[in-house]
């Protein structure tokens, strides 16, 4: 599993990622993440606002008419500098992907030790995903697996399969390094899996 961090983020009934924003999104993933930790209101609610922040600055960064919070600023003692960066084609796709990998940061440098981080769903359903060699090899309990889509993180669907096995796949996952989300369609559920390709 060398080259790979595999964290599953949450569970979905029933919603697609189109519906919400990605702020959003990754809001209810944290949720997720306060709920199978340690009971530490302070801890949580101190984390929330840093997340918040965090999502903030990532997406005012690409916006030269808005004013960040901390990037480029100074709070309290704290100097975080920042020139500005120049403005890519597409602004939503690099928000998106700024966000998301900000966030995916964050929610494993501060959860890596709660108690039930390597679970992260409260779904029943018992899946495996491990890379090697290039290949992602999946196997899952006796639940109907419908569909797999594989996500660059700025959207683009890379693949859509449907497994004509009853619970084992493998398919190329011959992706440059970066990160990726493979949401896993179990009848009306889905699960999406965040990937760390190095």
């Amino acid at each position: 599993m060398k080259g790979l961090l595999l964290l599953v983020l949450l569970r979905l009934s029933g919603l697609s990622f189109s519906q919400q924003s990605v702020a959003r999104e990754w809001n209810n993933i944290l949720l997720e993440a306060i709920r199978n930790d340690y009971a530490r209101p302070t801890v949580h609610a101190r984390n929330l606002y840093h997340h918040s922040i965090i999502v903030y600055d990532s997406w005012a960064a690409f916006d030269q008419t808005r004013q960040t919070f901390l990037l480029g600023d100074t709070f309290h003692d704290y100097i975080c500098s920042f020139d500005g960066i120049a403005v890519p084609i597409d602004v939503q796709a690099a928000r998106h992907a700024a966000i998301s990998y900000a966030s995916y940061q964050f929610i494993r440098s501060r959860y890596t030790n709660s108690p039930n981080f390597s679970q992260g769903t409260d779904s029943e359903i018992d899946f495996r995903v491990k890379l090697n060699d290039g290949t992602i090899f999946i196997n899952w309990s006796d639940r109907i697996l419908n569909r797999i889509k594989v996500f660059s993180i700025s959207g683009q669907l890379l693949a859509d399969i449907s497994p004509m096995t009853q619970n084992k796949i493998s398919f190329p996952f011959d992706y440059p390094a970066g990160l990726y989300s493979i949401i896993f369609k179990f009848n009306d559920e889905l699960i999406p899996y965040l990937i760390l390709k190095d």
